[in-house]
């Protein structure tokens, strides 16, 4: 295991009340790294995480695994509420923070990521499938780690879980999109609520459809990240679906 560097410390934590580590959540600044340290440390601003990382590939532990960082904020996944209880939050630092638009990740960055992330799940036990992003468990308010996260390459390093089928409809016909209505809306829903996300199945393409679509995408399909829901997104999200239930069985 790489070095952890201790010489920061967030006050922003409190008691985990007894509930176990199940999920890890991978989230991305858009600051520096002091910056970056200077509100995860400051208790003014309630909020802090388990770990940086630097673009350097330097891990530093803000807050110990036994106690509920406040990463999360308002967030789902999996039928559990309030995912701080039950996570532990890895923030890695944007390699150029001036910049507003794709946030992006140096190489030691993500031989960290991937090695504390091992660590983590190792000790705890933690599912595949309950490695995710910051806009997974919050998917109306958070864009973090952002498409250009190398969710594939973790997962072909044994964390996390990627599509791994090898062939599938190369067919980009629309299927559904936003404000549609109907039967193959609920099957998309039905899907997307099978793998972890909080939305409504109600046959109804609305505004929070639209922000979970757009961010199974940033994860898992990441051509176009817009709201259309196509043939090769389909096979994704079945594919993905089909790991979940296959390590739910195996875990049983």
């Amino acid at each position: 295991m790489r070095i952890i560097e201790d010489q920061y410390s967030s006050s922003n934590f409190d008691d985990r009340e007894n509930n176990s580590i199940e999920i890890l959540v991978i989230h991305s600044t858009h600051v520096s790294f002091a910056e970056t340290v200077n509100i995860l440390c400051d208790p003014a601003k309630a909020v802090s995480c388990h770990y940086v990382i630097d673009i350097d590939g330097k891990i530093y532990r803000l807050v110990e695994d036994q106690y509920r960082a406040w990463h999360a904020g308002e967030s789902f996944w999996r039928g559990r509420n309030k995912i701080n209880d039950y996570s532990i939050g890895i923030e890695l630092v944007d390699v150029n923070p001036e910049n507003e638009g794709i946030t992006q990740f140096t190489s030691q960055q993500m031989n960290s990521v991937l090695e504390l992330s091992k660590h983590i799940i190792k000790k705890y036990s933690i599912l595949p499938y309950n490695i995710v992003a910051h806009s997974d468990i919050a998917p109306s308010r958070k864009d973090d780690p952002g498409q250009k996260f190398d969710w594939k390459w973790m997962a072909e390093n044994n964390v996390g879980i990627y599509p791994n089928y090898q062939k599938t409809n190369s067919n980009e016909k629309f299927l559904i999109n936003y404000k549609d209505e109907g039967k193959n809306v609920i099957k998309v829903q039905q899907l997307l609520a099978d793998y972890g996300y909080l939305i409504n199945i109600d046959g109804v393409y609305g505004e929070k459809m639209r922000d979970v679509v757009i961010a199974f995408k940033r994860h898992f399909d990441p051509r176009r990240i817009d709201s259309m829901v196509d043939c090769k997104m389909i096979n994704i999200l079945n594919n993905i679906v089909k790991q979940v239930k296959d390590y739910s069985e195996q875990k049983q």
